[in-house]
């Protein structure tokens, strides 16, 4: 019998729980829109020696608005010149050598929690017999 009614008591308590809506999840800065970024570029072909404008959005981040930026793969080459006084959400992609790359965008989301949006760039090598190849 006391097991029924310890049974009893979890169930209640576990269903008064559900019913106030006690959640852990984090809270965002508008309501329970969950924080976002995207990550875009005006161009996602370019050639050796280009540069290309790269960007961030956000929305409703609860933390730092600073964008940190990576560019996979990191030996390549290629970086990204970001421009801080856009919190770092633009800047310039360039590549030496051609190949694909990710470009992924970070954010803090607040509460512990980061968000990301990653973009690919395709960067083709220069056409032979053009005066910039040696």
């Amino acid at each position: 019998m006391k097991l029924y009614y310890a049974a009893l008591m979890v169930a209640a308590a576990t269903s008064l729980f559900t019913a106030v809506g006690c959640n852990n999840s984090p809270k965002t800065s508008m309501g329970e829109n969950p924080p976002a970024i995207t990550a875009d570029a005006t161009r996602k072909d370019m050639v050796t020696g280009e540069s290309v404008l790269v960007t961030a959005k956000t929305a409703n981040l609860v933390g730092a608005k600073d964008i940190h930026w990576t560019v996979s793969p990191a030996a390549s080459g290629a970086k990204i010149n970001p421009d801080p006084n856009t919190s770092n959400t633009a800047g310039f992609f360039t590549a030496d050598q051609p190949g694909v790359y990710v470009l992924t965008a970070t954010a803090d989301a607040g509460n512990g929690r980061m968000v990301s949006s990653d973009l690919t760039i395709t960067v083709h090598g220069r056409n032979r017999g053009m005066a910039s190849e040696k």
